[in-house]
């Protein structure tokens, strides 16, 4: 049984020691039938080999679809030894049969992307025939304007917006999740996970008590739009806050405050004589501001606070917390789960429930678009990235997905000397290899209209053909550094300010928290340890740069 330790070694050797193309193919078409995931060093392998004997660039397009599925990212030689030369050599193959046909023959470019810009829906649907013309303009100058792209961010981006380049003005995919994927998911929760979890009768019933609920809901079709992890949005920056909230707890219990030493009100005192937990409540005012985020700001209605039910209890509560725990009870929303049930397990569930698929509507490539911008998504709150133990028994890559597309990270900030909660939405495109394709409208003196962007296209009444291609760089640093080196070639060409360059063949221009146990308590780690990659100034989550490869006929 050919595997991939085996199938890479012999891929790379033929392809940097005997440069041989027929065996290189040889072993990439075994490694194809063997269902075999190469992995992005063994396509820059195979790259590499293809430019140095002029391989046509239709072979280029045939491994980026293979590479759609399993390659997450690139690397920086991906662009430097694969994209760039073998652009440049089919844009001079194309050059020298242009000079001897009068037939147009297609012309390729690359750019690099810092960022992709953010969009409401509604206004890239009704200014789509404005990116359409801004496009053309976009690859014959070999860039957009800032001060009059069309495609300009939102200032206050909702959860509807979408991913646009700024080169070709492309909207990008969102990952699909279909009925067999969600379906998948939730059979593995209910049949893997849960049961492991779930050792004791309290925490089986728990979860059963739980899915009765949520099932109620969703065949009421009163479906939560947003579920909040209170126990790790309520502890966060705990070590910043504890020994007030110890001191303010101590005093509501009715102890002195005299007899309140400066050892009760340190953290990390009570952090090595705690066994269990942590002994002070969560932070409630904090997870309200969550709340009202979600309702005021990006008009989630229907939010759910997830909490353990020790949280609520009367030895960790305050007036001000009752008050608050009151308001969301009377309004629905808050569910407390029992002692040995993991809350994490039952807003997974309803999460996964409650989600419409993708493709429960509309047919072909357009279903995905269709689906998104009229079905339901619920999203989660959480700082947490789910790699404990039980998540592992889901299938990795629709699980991993399924949370970059729905989880909300946070972060929080001084202004005027108060806590200002601020949430990290989940990019509004799917963070993979993609292909699109469209038509330029024609010349004005034409009257033929453009086709829709997302069908196969054909060149017709001299409008121009265009498929793109966009390739994310890894976020991995062990396998690309791509931040530094798109930093490093503004610097040399003198481009700092630009968001994005164009090659035109081979030219250059310069154009810890308070984590949540099994059972629901929590125990106590360093307060923002999680919360590393969540600092950008906007609202979506940040991500490193793009490869724009753009082919026009």
């Amino acid at each position: 049984m050919l595997r991939l330790r085996s199938a890479s070694v012999f891929l790379r050797y033929c392809c940097f020691k005997l440069q041989d193309r027929r065996l290189a193919f040889a072993v990439y078409e075994k490694a194809l039938q063997h269902k075999i995931e190469l992995t992005e060093p063994d396509y820059v392998a195979l790259g590499t080999v293809c430019v140095q004997l002029c391989e046509p660039i239709s072979t280029l397009f045939f491994m980026l679809e293979e590479m759609k599925e399993h390659v997450p990212g690139v690397s920086a030689a991906f662009l430097a030894d694969v994209v760039e030369p073998w652009v440049a050599n089919a844009n001079s193959a194309n050059s020298r049969i242009g000079g001897a046909k009068t037939t147009r023959v297609p012309r390729y470019h690359v750019a690099t992307v810092a960022r992709m810009e953010q969009q409401e829906r509604t206004a890239l649907q009704s200014t789509s025939k404005a990116l359409l013309n801004s496009a053309e303009v976009c690859l014959k100058d070999g860039g957009s304007d800032k001060n009059s792209s069309s495609c300009a961010a939102s200032s206050q981006p909702l959860i509807q917006a979408c991913g646009v380049c700024p080169v070709c003005h492309t909207e990008l995919s969102g990952y699909a999740f279909t009925a067999a994927c969600r379906n998948h998911l939730l059979s593995e929760l209910k049949d893997l996970v849960i049961p492991q979890a779930c050792r004791s009768r309290r925490a089986l019933l728990g979860f059963e008590h739980w899915k009765r609920y949520i099932h109620a809901r969703y065949d009421s079709g009163d479906r939560v739009d947003v579920f909040i992890d209170g126990a790790n949005l309520g502890y966060y920056g705990l070590s910043s806050w504890y020994d007030l909230a110890k001191k303010q707890l101590l005093l509501h219990r009715g102890v002195a405050e005299g007899q309140i030493t400066a050892q009760d009100l340190n953290f990390n005192e009570q952090c090595k004589a705690s066994a269990k937990g942590v002994d002070v409540g969560v932070n409630f005012d904090l997870i309200d501001s969550a709340v009202k985020l979600a309702v005021e700001k990006y008009g989630l209605r229907r939010p759910l606070v997830m909490l353990h039910e020790r949280h609520v209890e009367p030895r960790f509560m305050t007036p001000q917390a009752a008050v608050i725990v009151q308001h969301w009870r009377s309004l629905g929303w808050l569910y407390c789960t029992p002692t040995g049930l993991n809350d994490d397990l039952c807003w997974l569930y309803g999460a996964l429930l409650m989600t419409d698929p993708t493709d429960r509507r509309g047919e072909g490539r357009q279903r995905a678009a269709t689906a998104a911008s009229t079905s339901h998504r619920t999203l989660v709150c959480t700082n947490d990235k789910m790699r404990d133990h039980h998540f592992r028994l889901l299938s990795p890559r629709a699980f991993t997905r399924w949370r970059d597309r729905h989880r909300i990270g946070f972060r929080c900030g001084r202004v005027e000397n108060r806590t200002e909660l601020y949430w990290d939405l989940p990019a509004p495109y799917a963070r993979c290899i993609q292909r699109h394709d469209l038509v330029l409208p024609p010349p004005p003196s034409s009257t033929t209209s453009a086709s829709p962007e997302g069908e196969r296209v054909k060149a017709e009444n001299g409008g121009a053909a265009v498929s793109t291609w966009h390739i994310p760089f890894s976020k991995d640093p062990a396998v690309s550094s791509a931040a530094s080196f798109l930093s490093s070639m503004r610097t040399a060409e003198g481009t700092t300010a630009e968001s994005c360059s164009e090659l035109d063949g081979a030219q250059l221009e310069s154009g810890q928290q308070a984590n949540p146990s099994t059972d629901g308590d929590p125990i106590v780690e360093q307060a923002d340890g999680d919360n590393d990659e969540l600092h950008a100034s906007t609202d979506i989550q940040e991500s490193s740069p793009w490869i724009c490869v753009t082919v026009e006929a």
